[in-house]
C-alpha cells in the first residue's frame, strides 16, 4: 500500500467520523439572545408621547457649539477611552487565536544531524574480521561510524472537531471581542457624562460670576445712595455700615464661584486627555443652554438593546454559555490527524534521495482524572449563573436610572416654579421696603434683609437650572443609544444574524 492510498483511506475514515458524529455536536444548546431573570415593566412612570425620540449624539440636544466640539475632542483623545480601544485590540486579537484552532496547522520543518559511533572495547572483546589479502584473523583495535543526514519537509496536523469545542471556543471569543467593542460605547456615554457635568459645571460658574458682578454693581449704587442720604441726614451711620457689610459679603462670594470655574475647567481638560489650564472660556460668554422639552420614551424592554452596558453584559453571558460548551466537549475523546513528508540527504550538499512519509490517526479519550473536567462543567455553569444575575443587575440599574431621571427632572421643575415665585415675592417685598425707608415708615433692616434674600434667591435659581440640566443629561445617557461607530469590525468579526436581531 502507497502512501497515497493511506492518505485517501484517512480523509475517507475522517469524512465518516465527521458524518457519524455530525448529529453529537449539540451537546449543549447557547441560547443567542437571553433574557434578564426579570420582567421588563410595560412602561415608564412617566410617559412622554410628545417629544421626539433621542438617537446619537445625545449632547446635541442641547444646542452648544462649545459642547459639540469639546466632546468630539473628548471621545478622541480622552485616555479612558483609548484604553477601551485597546483592549478591543485584545479581544480581536484573541478572538483570531481561537479561530485559528479551526484550521489545520502547516509547519515547514528541517534539521541536519551527524552522529559518531566510536568502538574501543579491549582488544579480547573486539570482534575478528578475515584480512582478504593475507586470509588472517585480524582483531578490531579500534573503530569508528560515522554518519550525516539532511532532512528537510513539512507537516500538517488537524483536529477533528467532532464535538464543537474548538468552534465553542472561537464563538466565545467572538462574542467577547463584541461585548468589548460594546465596552468601548459604555466608556465613551460614562465620559461623555464626565464631560457634560464639567461643562454644565463651568457655564453655572461663569453665569453665577456674572450674576454676582451685577449684584456687586447694584449694591455700590445702592451704598452711593445712602452715603448721599447720609450727607442730608435722612439716613444713618448704621444704614451705611450695614450696606458696606453687604456689599463686602458680595465680593467675598466672587472668589469661591472663580475657584469653581478654574477647577471645573482642569477637570473638563483632563476630560479631553490634555494637561490643566485656565481659561478655556471667558467669564463673559453665555451661561446655561436652555432646557429642550422632554424626549419621547421607548419601553422600557428597549433598553436591552440600547444601552452598551447591557449589550455588553448579555454578550458576556452568551460567551460564558459558549464555554460551557466548550468544557463539555472536553470530556469527550478528541481525533486527530496528521501528516509529514521529509527529504534526506546523506550529504549538506547532496541530493535528497530519501523520501519519509508519516500519516497518523490519533485517538485520545480521558479516562480517569479525577473529576477534573466534570468540576471544570460545573465552574463553567456557575459562571453562566453569576453572568445572568449581573445581566440582570445592570438592568435593574438602568431601569432605576431612568425611573430615577424622569423623577428629579419632574420635581426639580416644580422646585424652579416655586423658586420662581417665591423670588418675584422676594423682589416686591424689597421695593416694598424701600419705599418704606424712603418715606420714613421703617429703618434700613428690612431692606437689607429682603436685599440678601432676592441675591440669595437669584443665585440660587442659577444652581438650581444646572441641577435640571444635569437631570435631563442623565435621562439621555440612561436611555443609551450607538453613536461610537467609528471602527470598521472585519467580516469575521461581525455580529452573526441572531446577535443583530432586537430582543423581544
Amino acid at each position: 500500500m502507497n502512501h497515497r492510498t493511506l492518505i485517501i483511506q484517512n480523509l475517507i475514515l475522517a469524512t465518516l467520523l465527521t458524518t457519524v458524529f455530525a448529529g453529537c455536536r449539540l451537546l449543549h444548546k447557547v441560547e443567542q439572545a437571553p433574557l434578564p431573570s426579570v420582567e421588563a415593566p410595560a412602561a415608564y412612570t412617566t410617559e412622554n408621547q410628545d417629544g421626539t425620540a433621542v438617537e446619537g449624539e445625545w449632547w446635541k440636544e442641547f444646542k452648544s457649539e462649545e459642547l459639540d466640539s469639546l466632546m468630539d475632542t473628548a471621545l478622541d483623545g480622552n485616555l479612558d477611552i483609548r484604553q477601551a480601544w485597546n483592549r478591543l485590540a485584545q479581544a480581536q486579537a484573541v478572538f483570531v487565536i481561537n479561530r485559528a484552532g479551526q484550521l489545520p496547522s502547516v509547519q515547514l520543518n528541517g534539521n541536519r544531524s551527524e552522529n559518531l559511533t566510536k568502538d574501543d572495547r579491549p582488544l579480547d572483546a573486539n570482534p575478528i574480521f578475515i584480512d582478504a589479502a593475507t586470509q588472517l584473523r585480524v582483531p578490531f583495535v579500534d573503530s569508528e561510524l560515522k554518519t550525516e543526514f539532511t532532512t528537510l519537509g513539512g507537516a500538517l496536523s488537524y483536529e477533528l472537531d467532532i464535538w464543537g469545542r474548538v468552534a465553542s471556543l472561537k464563538s466565545s471569543a467572538k462574542m467577547q471581542m463584541a461585548a468589548t467593542y460594546d465596552d468601548v460605547q459604555a466608556t465613551a456615554f460614562v465620559v461623555s457624562g464626565s464631560v457634560m457635568d464639567s461643562w454644565l459645571a463651568v457655564r453655572e460658574q461663569v453665569e453665577l460670576l456674572k450674576l454676582v458682578r451685577e449684584q456687586l454693581e447694584a449694591n455700590k449704587t445702592q451704598l452711593e445712595l445712602l452715603e448721599l442720604r447720609l450727607g442730608v441726614g435722612q439716613a444713618t451711620a448704621l444704614d451705611v455700615l450695614q450696606q458696606r457689610q453687604q456689599l463686602a459679603a458680595t465680593e467675598a462670594e466672587i472668589p469661591t464661584f472663580a475657584s469653581v470655574l478654574d477647577t471645573s475647567q482642569h477637570r473638563l481638560e483632563i476630560l479631553l486627555g490634555r494637561v490643566p489650564r485656565r481659561g478655556m472660556v471667558e467669564t463673559n460668554d453665555v451661561g446655561l443652554p436652555n432646557l429642550v422639552p422632554l424626549p419621547k420614551l421607548s419601553a422600557p424592554a428597549d433598553l436591552l438593546n440600547a444601552r452598551p452596558d447591557l449589550r455588553a453584559a448579555r454578550r458576556q453571558l452568551v460567551a460564558a454559555d459558549h464555554e460551557v460548551a466548550s468544557a463539555i466537549a472536553d470530556r469527550l475523546p478528541r481525533i486527530t490527524f496528521s501528516l509529514s513528508y521529509d527529504f534526506r540527504a546523506e550529504d549538506f550538499a547532496g541530493p535528497f534521495n530519501q523520501e519519509i512519509q508519516n500519516v497518523i490517526g490519533s485517538f485520545v479519550a480521558p479516562i480517569f482524572e479525577g473529576g477534573r473536567r466534570r468540576a471544570e462543567v460545573t465552574r463553567r455553569r456557575a459562571i453562566v449563573e453569576e453572568r445572568l444575575n449581573r445581566y440582570t443587575q445592570v438592568y435593574l440599574n438602568a431601569l432605576l436610572e431612568v425611573e430615577n431621571a424622569l423623577t428629579q427632572e419632574m420635581r426639580q421643575g416644580e422646585l424652579l416654579q416655586a423658586l420662581q415665585k417665591q423670588t418675584g415675592h422676594a423682589k416686591r417685598s424689597l421695593q416694598e421696603a424701600r419705599a418704606r425707608y424712603l418715606n420714613g415708615l421703617n429703618d434700613y433692616l428690612p431692606v437689607l434683609t429682603a436685599l440678601q434674600t432676592v441675591q440669595r434667591l437669584e443665585r440660587r435659581l442659577v444652581s438650581e437650572r444646572r441641577r435640571q440640566l444635569t437631570f435631563r443629561a442623565n435621562l439621555y445617557r440612561a436611555l443609551g443609544g450607538r453613536w461610537t461607530e467609528s471602527l470598521s469590525l472585519k467580516k469575521d468579526e461581525q455580529e452573526t444574524e441572531e446577535e443583530q436581531q432586537p430582543v423581544e
